[in-house]
């Protein structure tokens, strides 16, 4: 190839198919150049028609309208541009077409003859969809020549700017074998009805029956493993089966099973039966509770503070006879445990709130206060004003629960059910010893904006990060 072929390609980009898709006849067509007039650099192997080149000859220069540098050092650049144009990285290193380092001096970069200003490679795949799919081709190469992470990364941000069929093939397949099933399902589906429809289905086909069957064995592994005690065999085999399956089946499950590891902090993150505590409160107490915490009924009452009591006082005679084992297993009374309710549209909650006129708030507390060490806690099925409500100290125990009555947001939805054990069911409580402290809530909802703004002011004063929200009646039934 003469330089005046070379000239004609730099300028039109008009590279021939067959040196787009073999590096190696790149290879044998540029080598001959190196002695000549022209450097070109590939910054590494395999199909990536990457290179940086700079000039030895002015003619050459000229012609193809890229720097020059001479035999000195300096840098002719051409016409219209400037120094600021051709910036490039100190000391930047890349290997010539025969192996060997150098260091770059080059200031284009040239794909297949479409020649830039140096930039990366994102910015050239928006602004340039020729390069676009030769990075696709690329990583097609790298695939074959088993650089599939490198190949996955590159599709990954091509399809990020353009929908090409093949880069969705080719990152599916990839996707499959890094275990990333719905994203293959994904990557397949976008092809159905398109050149690769056929070859689409049948991946899709095979994926469904794999991810079904995988799944199942996994899952079944994880309970043999658990029946025969070993929790740590059981939580591998579960997430094993995450990869195949998600359902909220499987982490109860999980959570079940890191609780009886003894990680209650792994336990309450991977539970998706319920995501805060939440506690009702008379807006005037929430300056105190910000302060000290939610505190034990008995608590308030040693300490003598001042506080608006919305309780039905006939329900709190029957908790106050009532001693609760803990997970610590200390029998306590059920007035020294601060009590949380699992849902906030709870039978008492809308009962008092209908009691009475006054502003109300409600603390949404993480639960991740029950993985706190230094806090003793327990929970029951039901309210505890009820005798026939049963109390919990073992995480596993929470299944005992009518979660299908706890999920359903609306207190109208009790049908099959009596009244009574309806409303008891939906008041089922947790109870901290003592304390919930202040570091646990995490938002703050009330009625209006005129109770937000007080409560803003004294969020401000105490410097406490917690979320506000107006719109209480979302939570709690009028």
């Amino acid at each position: 190839m003469d330089s005046t072929r070379l000239a004609t390609i730099l300028k039109t980009g008009s590279v021939p198919y067959t040196l787009r898709q073999n590096l190696f006849s790149l290879d044998v067509e540029f080598k001959q150049l190196e002695n000549g007039n022209l450097l070109i650099f590939s910054s590494y192997s395999g199909n990536s028609i990457d290179f940086y080149s700079y000039c030895k000859s002015d003619d050459i220069a000229r012609e193809t309208n890229l720097p020059y540098m001479k035999p000195s050092g300096e840098l002719v650049l051409p016409p219209q541009t400037s120094q600021n144009d051709f910036k490039f990285p100190k000391n930047d290193i890349a290997v010539n077409l025969r192996g060997e380092q150098k260091t770059l001096v080059s200031i284009k970069k040239i794909y297949f003859g479409s020649y830039y200003r140096l930039r990366s490679k994102e910015d050239a795949i928006k602004e340039d969809y020729d390069y676009a799919y030769s990075v696709i081709d690329g990583a097609v190469q790298k695939i074959n020549f088993g650089n599939k992470q490198e190949a996955l990364e590159d599709l990954d941000l091509v399809l990020r700017f353009i929908r090409d069929e093949k880069a969705l093939l080719n990152r599916g397949k990839l996707k499959y074998e890094f275990r990333d099933i719905d994203g293959a399902k994904k990557d397949f589906s976008e092809l159905l009805n398109g050149t690769y429809d056929s070859v689409a289905k049948k991946y899709l086909a095979f994926l469904d029956d794999e991810k079904r069957l995988k799944f199942d064995a996994f899952e079944q592994t994880a309970k043999e493993k658990y029946n025969v005690g070993d929790l740590n065999g059981a939580i591998s085999a579960t997430e094993e089966a995450l990869v195949f399956g998600n359902t909220a089946e499987l982490h109860i499950f999980r959570a079940e099973l890191f609780a009886k590891a003894g990680d209650l902090g792994r336990a309450v993150k991977e539970d998706p039966r319920f995501s805060y505590l939440y506690y009702l409160t008379p807006l005037n107490n929430l300056e105190s509770i910000l302060n000290l915490g939610i505190l034990s009924r008995n608590a308030v009452n040693t300490r003598k503070l001042s506080h608006t009591d919305a309780s039905n006082l006939g329900v709190q005679d029957n908790r106050h006879q009532r001693l609760i084992e803990m997970t610590d297993g200390v029998k306590r009374p059920l007035h020294d445990c601060a009590n949380m309710y699992l849902i906030p549209n709870t039978a008492s909650n809308i009962m008092m709130r209908r009691a009475h006129d006054i502003d109300f708030a409600l603390i949404l507390i993480s639960k991740e206060v029950l993985a706190d060490k230094e806090i003793t806690f327990a929970f029951s099925d039901g309210n505890l004003g009820a005798s026939l409500s049963t109390v919990y100290t073992d995480y596993g125990d929470l299944k005992k629960l009518d979660w299908d009555l706890l999920s359903h947001d609306k207190a109208s939805y009790y049908e099959g059910y009596e009244f009574n054990e309806y409303k008891r069911k939906r008041c089922a409580e947790v109870l901290i010893y003592a304390c919930v402290p202040p570091k646990y809530f995490k938002k703050i909802v009330v009625k209006n904006m005129d109770a937000a703004h007080k409560i803003k002011k004294l969020l401000g004063d105490k410097n406490l990060n917690i979320d506000l929200e107006t719109g209480l009646e979302n939570h709690i039934t009028n």
